[in-house]
């Protein structure tokens, strides 16, 4: 493809046969991936014109997360137009991108890795999400760049998140939502801090019970009041979710999971509610 292209809508009210979808559908995924690319080549051409700090700025102007706009930027020149032409997401070419290094004084790439993996995605008819099985199998991922090929995955759901219409949410919705999100990370910091063993082989500290919760702030007026008398902790969920009815009857209370250890507790609200600053 050498210009901007589109769906004529015109074509769907046309299509009539199960063919015809399909046929839609798969020049609909082309023009994805011809979309981002083009993406790509307006951020390489942002950076020669205006210099690799203006970057930032641009990223600013068109409301996009940084490590997406140099997500676009690597892809664009990592598989130049004569590289593009095979039937494969915009996604593979990402995964594929970051199997190779940059090397930022030659301004080239310092090998054909992510040209060979492409191939290979191709010739096997690989999803992305196998070529990223793939890749992590033969452990080709570039290690200077990991963060950065996580971050595009990050980038998605913190645009996502960003851009939900917040008058759809009640205040309380809102921070049950909060509260979700929390939940979540409590989930990603227990994985990345206290797994069995980091990446040298040296066992990570192990959290103790009173870690396990992801603790808000306190004030200090309200840090002695808000001792628990009984730790009420229980082997499986099943057992928590029992104590949990009863106890809501009574004061209305939470169930919390305690990592790495998989244990429950039924923690009260209104004691939760007393160390909120």
């Amino acid at each position: 493809m050498d210009k901007l292209i589109a769906v004529n809508p015109k074509s769907l009210v046309k299509a009539e046969e199960w063919e015809d979808f399909i046929s839609l559908w798969m020049i609909s995924k082309e023009f994805d991936t011809y979309n981002q690319f083009f993406k790509g080549d307006i951020t390489q051409k942002v950076s020669v014109k205006y210099g690799e700090n203006s970057l930032g700025k641009f990223a600013q102007a068109v409301h996009e997360p940084y490590q997406t706009i140099i997500g676009y930027r690597r892809v664009a020149r990592a598989f130049l137009t004569g590289d593009r032409g095979l039937n494969l997401s915009w996604t593979h070419y990402h995964l594929a991108s970051h199997t190779d290094e940059y090397n930022k004084k030659s301004g080239s790439f310092k090998s054909k890795n992510r040209i060979n993996w492409i191939n290979k995605a191709h010739d096997n008819h690989w999803s992305s999400n196998k070529m990223a099985q793939e890749i992590k199998k033969a452990k080709a991922l570039v290690k200077e760049t990991a963060i950065v090929y996580y971050s595009h995955y990050l980038d998605k759901i913190q645009n996502v998140l960003t851009h939900i219409d917040k008058n759809d949410f009640t205040k309380s919705e809102k921070a049950e939502f909060i509260k979700k999100i929390d939940g979540v990370f409590t989930e990603i910091e227990d994985y990345w801090q206290y797994s069995r063993s980091d990446s040298e082989g040296v066992p990570s500290k192990k959290r103790s019970d009173s870690e396990s919760i992801s603790k808000p702030k306190m004030s200090k007026t309200s840090k002695s009041s808000t001792k628990m008398s009984k730790r009420n902790i229980y082997n499986t969920r099943e057992e928590a979710e029992k104590a949990l009815k009863k106890q809501k009857k009574k004061k209305g209370s939470i169930l919390v999971r305690h990592k790495p250890d998989g244990k429950w507790e039924v923690v009260s609200i209104k004691a939760l509610d007393k160390i909120f600053v």
